[in-house]
């Protein structure tokens, strides 16, 4: 099992974890009376529960590097069972919802509870070939919702924006929260898919294929 500087990354999810001990007390204490990071230590059960809320994969926690803990965060789906799962089963237990995120990883999960998930009729397959049954999702009748809920790729967006940018020259911001906030999910507030957009174009110009100028007095952003 893998293991945080205090406890493992389930206990934060599941059980509001709250370490007692940092690696740098003096740093730690520094940021918190900053507003720098969370207060009481809760920010992963609220990454965990954020996460799901929006019927995405859970975040994993890659501890394999001794003194290093690397974090990813899905932005699209992996599963549509899963999403399915969530949408129509808002009173599972969380450890249920990180089961069944691990089980569309293909990641192991315990035999107990393999057997609850078994007996509510959410896997299927054998165990080490196990996933989300799929018969959800069209027993619910999920999935105009779900297109609904599902944001297109990074890749996609970026692809609309730099097509926009051929045929039309250089945009505004507007004109690009214009195109790419109808990709984005139904379920990210408009803060949410600002941000979103905030982050393909600065990969966008870090990659060298946009960049941002002044023109009739106004930021606009055009092809390199």
């Amino acid at each position: 099992m893998l293991w945080f500087f205090e406890g493992t990354p389930d206990e934060y999810a599941i059980e509001a974890h709250m370490p007692h001990r940092y690696r740098n007390t003096t740093l730690v204490t520094a940021m918190t009376e900053l507003n720098m990071i969370d207060h009481l230590g809760y920010g992963i059960e609220r990454m965990n529960r954020s996460q799901a809320s929006r019927y995405l994969p859970l975040p994993e926690y890659d501890l394999s590097n001794p003194g290093e803990v690397r974090l990813t965060i899905w932005g699209s789906v992996v599963d549509e069972a899963y999403t399915a799962v969530l949408m129509q089963r808002s009173d599972l237990p969380f450890d249920e919802i990180m089961a069944l995120d691990r089980i569309q990883k293909g990641r192991p999960i315990a035999d107990d509870m393999l057997r609850r998930l078994r007996r509510k009729g959410l896997v299927e397959g054998r165990k080490g070939q196990l996933r989300v049954a799929a018969s959800v999702a069209e027993s619910t009748g999920t999935k105009v919702p779900y297109l609904e809920l599902r944001s297109h790729s990074d890749e996609y967006c970026m692809g609309v924006i730099n097509d926009l940018l051929h045929s039309s020259g250089p945009l505004t911001r507007h004109d690009v929260d214009a195109a790419v906030f109808p990709l984005l999910s139904v379920s990210l507030t408009h803060e949410q898919k600002t941000n979103r957009v905030d982050y393909l174009l600065k990969k966008m110009r870090r990659e060298g294929k946009i960049q941002s100028v002044w023109a009739d007095g106004r930021r606009v952003w055009e092809l390199t």
